[in-house]
C-alpha cells in the first residue's frame, strides 16, 4: 500500500482544510457578538449592535446603546468578506435576512479567520521543527498530532479569535527565527513585521498581550548589542513599533467611536454573571485557583491532558530538544511565554472558556506546547510509536467532540465530564451536529450545526466516518512504515 501520490507535497494541508472545512459547528453568543459587529459595521456603519442585541448575551450596554464585547479584530477584519457577500446577496437576488443565508456566511467567515489561520498554523508548525533540525516524518506527525489532537481542530470550525491569533503569533515566531538564522533579525521590514502580526494578535484576542509581552522581550534579547545597548534596543523597539502602530491606531481609533474613549469593550459588559466576574481583578483575572489549575489541567471536564493526551508529551519533548543538542535558545522565549499563559489560564475567573471543548484560552499557544513533542517523536522508534498512539487517541476526542458539540454545556468541573456525559453517548445513539443554540435567533432550533457528509444525504452515523476514512486513505501507509523504521536522528 501508499498513501495518496496524487495528493504529493500539498497532502497536509489539503487533508486539514478538507477536515475543518467539512464541520460547521453551529451558533452561540461569543460567534454571533462577532458577526453582529461585522453586520453593523457594513450595513449600517455603526459600532454598536443595539438593533440585534438579543442575539446574544456577550455584550457591552452604554448610553443606552449596546455593543460587541469581545476584541473586535476579527470583526473589523470581516467587514471587506461580508461587504463582497452582502454584494453577492444583491446580485444573486439572495434574501439577506434568510436564517440559511446568514448561516453561510458565519460559515464562510469561519472558513476565512479559523480554518485557514488552523492550516496555517499547522503548516507552519512543521516548517518550524524542520528547521530547527527535527526529521521529516517527526516534523509531519507533531503537525497531524495538532491539527487532529488539539484543540486546534474543534476551534478552526467556529468564528472565534483563538486560532486566527494562534496563526499571527507563530508567523511572528517562525519569522524571527529564520530571520535570526540569515541575520536579518534587525532589518527595518522584519521588526515591522514582527511588531504588526504582535500588535493584530493582540486586537484579535487581547489575553495574547501575555505572549507577546514574553516573545518581545525575546527579540529584545536577540538584537542585543552590548557594544551599544540603548542604540539597539531603541532601533528594536522604533521599527516594531512602527509596524504595530497602524494596527493600534485603528484599534483605538474604534474605540474611541464606540465608546467617545479609549476604553476595552470588556469594561461595559452587561450580562449580570459577566460584569460581576469582570470588575474584580483586572478585567476579571486574579490569583491562581485551585479548581482552575485542576480544572484547566486534567479535570475530565475541561482539562487540557484529558481532552488532548498527547499534549502530556511536552514535557518529555523539552528535555529531548535539550538532550538532542539542536539549537535549544528559542525555548528560552517559549518556557517563559507558556508559564505566563498557564498563569493566566489558572487566574481566569472564565478559565473553563463557557461553552467550550477544553480551555479554549490556550488555543494560542498549543504550538508551543506541541514544537517539542517533535524532537521526542525524532528520538526513537519507541517515542514515534507512543506519539502516534497518543495522537491517534486525541484525535477521536477531538473528532467525536466537533462532531457532536464544540460549545459543550458548563456544570461542576469535578463531577462533570461532558465526554462521558454527552459526546459519546450521542454518538451510540447515532446523532451528532446537536448544538441547540443559534446566532441569528434568540431561541433553540437546534438545527444550525452541520456537515458535509448529511448535507449530500449520508446518515449521522456514516457522515462521521467520512473524516477518518480520508485521514486513513492518505496516512496510514506512511504511519505504518514510520512504526517500522527508526527515525533518522534516532
Amino acid at each position: 500500500m501508499r498513501s495518496i501520490t496524487w495528493l504529493g507535497r500539498a497532502r497536509l494541508w489539503l487533508v486539514v482544510a478538507f477536515t475543518y472545512a467539512y464541520f460547521f459547528s453551529g451558533g452561540d453568543p461569543n460567534q454571533a457578538t462577532r458577526f453582529a459587529l461585522t453586520e453593523a459595521l457594513v450595513e449600517r456603519r455603526a459600532p454598536d449592535i443595539t438593533p440585534v442585541h438579543y442575539r446574544t448575551i456577550d455584550k457591552g450596554y452604554k448610553n443606552d446603546r449596546f455593543y460587541a464585547d469581545k476584541a473586535p479584530g476579527v470583526s473589523l477584519l470581516s467587514v471587506v468578506p461580508f461587504a463582497i457577500m452582502r454584494g453577492a446577496d444583491a446580485v444573486f437576488r439572495i434574501d439577506p435576512r434568510s436564517r440559511d443565508t446568514q448561516n453561510a456566511k458565519l460559515y464562510f467567515l469561519s472558513l476565512i479567520f479559523s480554518a485557514a489561520a488552523g492550516v496555517g498554523c499547522v503548516l507552519l508548525l512543521r516548517r518550524l521543527a524542520r528547521f530547527l533540525g527535527c526529521s521529516e516524518r517527526a516534523a509531519e506527525v507533531t503537525a497531524l498530532a495538532y491539527a487532529f489532537g488539539t484543540l486546534a481542530f474543534p476551534f478552526s470550525t467556529v468564528l472565534f479569535g483563538h486560532q486566527f491569533a494562534a496563526l499571527l503569533l507563530l508567523g511572528a515566531f517562525v519569522l524571527a527565527l529564520e530571520a535570526r538564522e540569515k541575520e536579518e533579525l534587525e532589518s527595518p521590514r522584519t521588526l515591522a513585521t514582527l511588531g504588526a502580526l504582535w500588535s493584530l494578535s493582540i486586537v484579535v484576542e487581547y489575553p495574547t498581550a501575555l505572549l507577546v509581552t514574553a516573545f518581545g522581550t525575546g527579540l529584545l534579547a536577540w538584537t542585543f548589542d552590548r557594544a551599544r545597548p540603548l542604540k539597539s534596543l531603541g532601533r528594536t523597539l522604533l521599527w516594531a513599533g512602527v509596524g504595530g502602530a497602524p494596527v493600534l491606531i485603528v484599534h483605538a481609533a474604534f474605540l474611541i467611536w464606540a465608546y467617545g474613549k479609549f476604553a476595552l469593550p470588556y469594561v461595559y459588559v452587561s450580562e449580570p454573571y459577566f460584569k460581576a466576574h469582570m470588575s474584580g481583578g483586572i478585567l476579571g483575572i486574579g490569583m491562581p485557583s485551585r479548581v482552575a489549575t485542576y480544572g484547566t489541567l486534567v479535570g475530565a471536564y475541561r482539562g487540557i491532558l484529558f481532552y488532548c493526551p498527547v499534549l502530556a508529551l511536552s514535557v518529555a519533548g523539552v528535555g529531548a530538544w535539550i538532550a538532542s543538542k539542536r539549537d535549544a535558545r528559542p525555548l528560552r522565549v517559549m518556557l517563559p511565554a507558556l508559564g505566563l499563559y498557564l498563569l493566566f489560564a489558572f487566574s481566569y475567573y472564565a478559565w473553563d472558556g463557557g461553552g467550550s471543548v477544553g480551555p479554549r484560552h490556550l488555543v494560542p499557544a498549543l504550538p508551543y506546547f506541541m514544537l517539542p513533542i517533535a524532537f521526542f517523536a525524532d528520538r526513537s522508534r519507541w517515542a514515534m510509536g507512543l506519539t502516534i498512539l497518543l495522537g491517534i487517541v486525541s484525535s477521536g476526542i477531538m473528532l467525536a467532540a466537533t462532531f457532536v458539540l464544540v460549545q459543550l454545556p458548563q456544570g461542576d468541573p469535578y463531577s462533570m465530564s461532558p465526554l462521558y456525559d454527552l459526546i459519546l453517548p450521542t454518538i451510540a445513539r447515532g446523532g451528532g451536529a446537536i448544538n441547540a443554540q443559534d446566532s441569528f435567533i434568540p431561541f433553540m432550533r437546534a438545527d444550525a450545526a452541520f456537515n458535509w457528509g448529511k448535507l449530500f444525504g449520508l446518515s449521522t452515523r456514516a457522515s462521521l466516518f467520512v473524516v477518518p476514512m480520508v485521514w486513513l486513505a492518505a496516512y496510514a501507509p506512511d504511519l505504518l512504515r514510520s512504526l517500522r523504521r527508526t527515525p533518522a536522528h534516532a
